[in-house]
């Protein structure tokens, strides 16, 4: 049996559980997890844990981590990412960098966050409500600016 933490450089169109089904098929080991999101849009590295080092996995997840995203400004869909079927679009030419700036301002802070129905769909197959989570967010900017905006933040579980 391996034991340790592989960092994965995760791929669109992969789940987390995809990537730990791969790897145990290649490594012939039941003991193995991940800890990232299940979103299939996700890309970026990815630690999985193989063997003892499973017991890492808890501790990592409660760690800061910091993501970046591109943001499809005026669109709404039902799973409420850029995979489900569009909704209603807006047009975002009066929106300007303050407004932006706003806007991405208002996810700093604690809250409870509830997972996309994509997530939860997967995760629970809409057996129960999805669960809201505690998050903090400690910053968000913009990092750049063009025909889309891209994103990014810090942020942690929220103090339990």
């Amino acid at each position: 049996m391996v034991h340790g933490v592989i960092n994965i450089r995760k791929e669109k169109g992969f789940t987390s559980h995809d990537v730990v089904a791969k790897l145990r098929g290649i490594l012939g080991q039941k003991k193995i997890g991940h800890t990232g999101t299940l979103d299939p849009d996700a890309t970026g590295v990815l630690p999985v844990c193989l063997g003892k080092a499973t017991k890492l996995c808890d501790m990592l997840t409660d760690k800061d981590k910091t993501y970046e995203t591109v943001l499809l400004l005026g669109k709404a869909t039902d799973t409420q990412d850029i995979s489900g079927t569009v909704l209603s679009e807006k047009a975002m030419d009066g929106i300007d960098n303050d407004a932006v700036e706003r806007c991405i301002g208002e996810f700093v802070g604690e809250y409870l966050q509830v997972p996309p129905k994509t997530f939860h769909f997967r995760a629970c197959g809409w057996k129960s409500p999805a669960p809201k989570e505690p998050i903090s967010v400690h910053c968000a900017m913009i990092s750049e600016r063009n025909s889309a905006v891209v994103a990014a933040w810090r942020n942690s579980p929220a103090q339990k």
